[in-house]
């Protein structure tokens, strides 16, 4: 139950809000489901929570694993791609947004912001307070208190064709 009300208060919700969200069917639903199933799991009930599950892919498009163990306040944004694997074990406060793979065996801290479309690949270590940027692939452990993030570089400009060229038809 700690975990439900840590999920509540990291989606900053109201009561007004929480009524808006049946309509829209946001993300915190997804967690909500996460947690119904995950604890269902714990039980050993058999294939309910993998129903759950299937029915929260279809209808938020995120896949998280009932297996996965993650602590009190999960917050979702923009639920779409999302994928956590089984056996990932995540302490308090994981923000996630869009896109993000969490490959099964994943150990992650608390007071995690995982950016849009970042992977942590395999069963890597991410410490507390770090955050990993969008699009970042992260295939070793990451001590607490760092930002990971792709090194952008500005590059020579392109040649800019003036059209699309067409392939020679046959």
């Amino acid at each position: 139950m700690a975990e439900v009300r840590g999920d509540y208060r990291m989606s900053h919700m109201t009561p007004t809000k929480l009524a808006q969200s049946f309509v829209a069917v946001g993300a915190f639903w997804l967690v909500m489901t996460y947690r119904v199933a995950s604890t269902l799991s714990r039980m050993r009930v058999p294939v309910i929570p993998s129903l759950l599950m299937t029915v929260a892919q279809v209808i938020w498009g995120a896949e998280l694993s009932h297996r996965a163990r993650i602590g009190p306040g999960l917050a979702i944004a923009h639920a779409p791609g999302i994928v956590i694997g089984a056996e990932v074990v995540a302490g308090k406060h994981l923000f996630v947004l869009q896109g993000v793979t969490i490959a099964s065996g994943a150990r992650i801290g608390d007071d995690v912001v995982i950016c849009a479309n970042a992977v942590i690949a395999g069963p890597v270590c991410i410490g507390d307070r770090v955050e990993i940027g969008a699009g970042c692939v992260v295939g070793n452990d990451v001590p607490a208190d760092y930002f990971v993030r792709v090194p952008a570089a500005v590059l020579k400009p392109a040649l800019r064709p003036t059209r699309f060229r067409r392939l020679p038809s046959d």
